[in-house]
């Protein structure tokens, strides 16, 4: 993503998606939940980066 010159603050953003995924796979959480909590944020991002194109 730095190679395609993707914000910085992007970039650190689809890093916190990754880690929020990571961990609700693991957690012992409501499954349901954590998915769709981890779906809103990802759509977040990816407007963003729509956004800033």
């Amino acid at each position: 993503m730095q190679e395609a010159r993707v914000d910085e603050s992007i970039i650190s953003r689809v890093m916190e998606v990754l880690q929020t995924s990571e961990m609700a796979l693991y957690a012992a959480q409501d499954k349901q939940e954590a998915a769709q909590r981890v779906f809103d944020q990802a759509s977040q991002v990816i407007r963003e980066m729509e956004i800033k194109k």
